[in-house]
C-alpha cells in the first residue's frame, strides 16, 4: 500500500518557550525528513501530555521550534531502507523529538 508523502503537514509548535499562548497550530509546517531508524508515520492520533507543557514552559529545555505530540498511533507512510517494518503497517509510537 504505497502513500504519497507530503511536504507539508498539520502541526502544533512551539516557537518560543512561555505559556499557553505560545502553542501555535500551523497548518503548512514542513514534514520531517527521513532518517535512518525512524519512520514517517501518517498520525490518526496525537497526544499532547504533561511533558509536552514542561517542555512548552520550559521547565526542560528543547531546540526551538519543536512539534507537540510526542505519542501517536497511525500508518507509516516512509521507511529506510533495511527497516524490519512495512509501509502501511499499523503503529504506535512514543518519542522524543
Amino acid at each position: 500500500m504505497p502513500f504519497e508523502v507530503p511536504q507539508m503537514m498539520k502541526a502544533v509548535v512551539v516557537f518560543e518557550t512561555g505559556d499557553a499562548d505560545q502553542l501555535s497550530v500551523q497548518k503548512d509546517f514542513p514534514v520531517p525528513q527521513l532518517i535512518e531508524g525512524h519512520a514517517l508515520v501518517k498520525n490518526d492520533y496525537a497526544g499532547v501530555n504533561f511533558i509536552d507543557t514542561y517542555h512548552r514552559g520550559g521547565l526542560y529545555p528543547r531546540q526551538v521550534p519543536f512539534v507537540c505530540g510526542q505519542e501517536g498511533d497511525g500508518t507509516i507512510a516512509a521507511l529506510p531502507l533495511g527497516s524490519d517494518f512495512h509501509i502501511g503497517d499499523r503503529v504506535i509510537y512514543g518519542s522524543l523529538g
